[in-house]
């Protein structure tokens, strides 16, 4: 692995924020079709797919150009901590209760089990690949010539970039843009505790991608079947 240079993370963060953004774009006036499984509860739109192939495709792409991205991806081996904070550190949006009009948590069968069919199937789309490009290749990368704070925090700063195409989306969909601001400041929170906890499995994606598959399961669960409504609106991240 050659050491990296502040050019080539530039150009790294760029080309995958660019692409992740143009999808997003092309999500936001593309018609609006609609494919429906049998199997899924729910029917898969252009605006759910194109997005995430957003992560996809330049995951997978950095998959097979970057041999330490197929290290990190291989091992699994992490203490007890690690792992234990990123399953609870998932549970975080149910929070949220604390400030809303039900502070009752509906923990009941089915929410049960949506939560964990809505965990099992994040943790091979957005929080894998994210993971990979962006914990296992960049913040990794980028040690080269800065500290580990400073890796952490450029990582999660490039992360939440490329989520511009996303905030983009919410803003033309008619969010309010104190919602759009807030979810930009939600999700760059989110990078600095995924890219924290990169640094404290000592190189291991998987617990990033545990805790990251659990805030968005979490949040489906929250958002959708609790049908609870924020003080930001509903379902925002």
């Amino acid at each position: 692995m050659h050491p990296w240079t502040r050019a080539k993370a530039v150009v790294f963060a760029f080309v995958i924020s660019a692409f992740g953004a143009g999808l997003f774009i092309v999500a936001g006036f593309a018609p609006g079709a609609t494919i429906s499984i049998p199997s899924l509860p729910f029917p898969i739109t252009t605006t759910f797919l194109l997005p995430i192939y957003g992560y996809f495709i330049p995951g997978v792409f950095c998959l097979f150009i970057y041999p330490e991205s197929r290290a990190s991806l291989w091992k699994v081996k992490a203490t007890w901590f690690a792992y234990g904070v990123a399953i609870v550190g998932g549970q975080i949006p149910f929070l949220s209760y604390l400030g809303s009009h039900k502070p009752a948590v509906p923990l009941t069968v089915s929410v049960t089990a949506l939560f964990i069919v809505d965990f099992l199937v994040n943790l091979f789309l957005r929080p894998l690949w994210e993971a990979i490009m962006w914990r296992g290749i960049f913040q990794k990368g980028i040690r080269s010539f800065c500290s580990t704070k400073k890796a952490i925090f450029l990582s999660s700063l490039a992360s939440t970039v490329s989520y511009g195409g996303y905030l983009a989306f919410l803003s033309w969909s008619g969010t309010a843009a104190g919602v759009v601001a807030v979810v930009g400041g939600v999700l760059f929170c989110q990078a600095i505790m995924l890219g924290s906890l990169y640094e404290v499995s000592r190189g291991n994606l998987w617990p990033c991608v545990v805790l990251h598959a659990g805030l968005v399961a979490s949040e489906i669960v929250y958002y959708t079947k609790a049908s609870v409504t924020s003080e930001f609106g509903p379902r925002v991240v």
